[in-house]
C-alpha cells in the first residue's frame, strides 16, 4: 500500500538561533525541543511571480513570469504543555530560579526578538521535512474556551510567523516527544481588580510585535528575494474575556475611563508550584457592555488594552 502522508505523525520542532538566521552552535539534535501538543503548521508561502505584460508582441495574454519577493509566513498552533515558547515572542530574557522542588521563570520583556529555526517533518515512505530558518513570532495569541466535548478543552496557542529561507530534505531529526499534560480550560483563572471572576466562557491574550515584513524587504543583490532581519517596532498587548452578566461591575469599570485598578491578571494553574501567572500592568477597558439575549443570559467581552505584562513560570524545567 502507498503509504500517505498523515497529520498525526508530523513532528514539528523548533531550536532557538545564536543569530538571526543562523544556529551557530545549537543544532536542532541537541538543543531543539517539540513545541506543544496538537502542533500544526499552515503555510501562506508566496513566490510573488512578476507579471511581464507586454514585450513588444500584439497579445492581450501575460507574456510571462520573473521570480518575484519570497514571502515565508505561517501560522503554528498547539496546545502548550510548558511557557518555553514565550522566549520567542516578546519577553526574550529569562531568569530561571532553582527552588529545590521546581524551577521558576520569571520573563522579561525586551526589545528584540528571538528567532528560531523550526523543522516541519512529514513521515511517509519518503519523508518530506522543511526547515524554515530565521523564524520570528510577528503576533501570538493564547486562547482558551469552555470544553464541551471530547476534545476541545485544550488551551491553545496560535502564533502568526515570519522566517527568511526555506530549504527540504529527507532525514528527520530525532527528538523526544512531548510528555507533559497540555493546558486546559479548567486551568484558567482571571483575576480583576483584586477579586477572582468565575463566570468565564472563553478569552484571549494577544502579544502583538508590531513587525511588518516590508519593513525589512531591500534591495540588496545579497539578499535576492528574501528577507533582511525583521524590525519589531511597537508592542502591544491586548486581552478578552467573554462572560456572563450578574451585576454592573464592568460596565462601571468601563464608563470610568481609568486604568483598572488593583491586582488584574490571567493565571494558568496545572498543579502546585506549575503555572503560569500573567500580571497586567495598567489595564484600559476597551468594550465590557453585551447586547441582549432574548432566550438565554446576557454576556459581554470585557475587553482591554494593556500596556505592560510581566509573566512568572513555574514547573519541572530547567531549560527556559
Amino acid at each position: 500500500m502507498t503509504e500517505m502522508y498523515l497529520g498525526k505523525r508530523e513532528q514539528i520542532a523548533i531550536c532557538e538561533e545564536d543569530g538571526w538566521a543562523d544556529l551557530g552552535t545549537k543544532t536542532m539534535a541537541d538543543n531543539g525541543f517539540i513545541i506543544g501538543k496538537n502542533a500544526v503548521v499552515t503555510p501562506d508561502f508566496d513566490p510573488n511571480w512578476q507579471e511581464v505584460l507586454t514585450a513588444g508582441a500584439d497579445t492581450r495574454d501575460v507574456v510571462s513570469l520573473e521570480k518575484g519577493p519570497l514571502s515565508y509566513k505561517f501560522t503554528l498552533t498547539f496546545n502548550p504543555t510548558n511557557w518555553k515558547f514565550l522566549r520567542y515572542c516578546a519577553h526574550g530574557t529569562v531568569t530561571n530560579t532553582d527552588q529545590t522542588t521546581y524551577y521558576q521563570h520569571t520573563f522579561t520583556a525586551t526589545d528584540a526578538v528571538k528567532s528560531f529555526t523550526l523543522e516541519w517533518a512529514k513521515r511517509g515512505d519518503t519523508n518530506e521535512v522543511f526547515t524554515l530558518t530565521g523564524c520570528i513570532i510577528t503576533n501570538l495569541a493564547i486562547n482558551f474556551a469552555t470544553g464541551t466535548g471530547a476534545s476541545d478543552g485544550f488551551i491553545t496557542v496560535t502564533a502568526e510567523c515570519l522566517a527568511k529561507s526555506l530549504s527540504k530534505g529527507t532525514s528527520i531529526t530525532s527528538i523526544s516527544s512531548e510528555t507533559d499534560q497540555a493546558f486546559q480550560f479548567r486551568m484558567v483563572k482571571w483575576t480583576h481588580n483584586n477579586g477572582e471572576v468565575v463566570e468565564v466562557n472563553n478569552g484571549e491574550l494577544t502579544i502583538d510585535n508590531g513587525v511588518d515584513e516590508n519593513d525589512s524587504r531591500y534591495c540588496n543583490a545579497s539578499l535576492d528575494q528574501e528577507i533582511g532581519e525583521p524590525v519589531p517596532k511597537t508592542r502591544r498587548y491586548t486581552c478578552r474575556f467573554n462572560v456572563n452578566l450578574k451585576d454592573s461591575t464592568f460596565t462601571d469599570d468601563w464608563i470610568a475611563q481609568v486604568a483598572i485598578p488593583g491586582t488584574n491578571k490571567l493565571e494558568f494553574i496545572r498543579g502546585t508550584n506549575d503555572d503560569a501567572v500573567f500580571t497586567f500592568t495598567d489595564e484600559y477597558l476597551n468594550s465590557a457592555i453585551g447586547p441582549t439575549n432574548i432566550e438565554g443570559i446576557n454576556t459581554a467581552d470585557v475587553a482591554g488594552t494593556v500596556l505592560s505584562l510581566s509573566i512568572v513560570a513555574k514547573d519541572q524545567h530547567d531549560d527556559y
